[in-house]
């Protein structure tokens, strides 16, 4: 007699990287309305720093040089005339260092559909105190606004977002460019009103 056959190895399982998990979103919900009516076209928004539960917007292009204090609940906080503004096309706001190192709201007039602009301005101006959740929200206007007057080395650009270092007070610029492309500016430092 023969021996016995040698068991036949089996064919090695193909090995594949794991796959990583679809990015998926979930569905959109509706988490408060804003209830301050005068918002119209409210185009960006930041959270204080010094008052938690606020949040600081304002409207695009075509509107009064103003910012809005809303709460979690949606309920207006304040509405302040930015002093020494113009709203040529406010897109957004971010919140940094003030000249002083507290808490100033950075508002970006920084849109150019047209890209014909020869300069953007930010407006730089410490936050200012809102009025009491529940209580008649107050109307007023913010300090002098510090005017940062900036020009691309490249030409005219729309842009729609503005980020500032919450210590060092560096800014970014994003642009908004067709198909899709977006490039990133940054500010000389120190910012220097004028």
């Amino acid at each position: 007699t023969s021996p016995p056959a040698a068991p036949t190895p089996a064919a090695a399982a193909p090995t594949s990287a794991p796959q990583p998990a679809a990015c998926k979103y979930a569905p959109t919900k509706k988490m408060v309305e804003v209830q301050d009516r005068a918002l119209k076209e409210a185009s960006a928004l930041t959270a204080s720093q010094r008052w938690p539960g606020v949040y600081w917007t304002l409207n695009d292009s075509g509107n009064s040089p103003m910012i809005y204090g809303v709460d979690e609940q949606g309920k207006s906080r304040g509405t302040f005339r930015v002093e020494g503004a113009d709203n040529v096309d406010w897109e957004a706001i971010a919140l940094g260092p003030g000249k002083d190192g507290s808490p100033a709201l950075y508002i970006g007039d920084i849109g150019d559909n047209d890209e014909k602009r020869k300069e953007i301005q930010i407006y730089r101006v410490p936050e200012p105190e809102p009025g009491q959740a529940g209580g008649r929200p107050p109307s007023g206007k913010t300090a002098a606004a510090e005017i940062f007057r900036l020009a691309y080395p490249d030409g005219a650009h729309d842009a729609e977002a503005l980020l500032v270092h919450p210590s060092t007070g560096e800014v970014l610029i994003v642009t908004k460019e067709v198909p899709g492309r977006a490039t990133v500016y940054k500010a000389p430092l120190p910012l220097t009103a004028g």
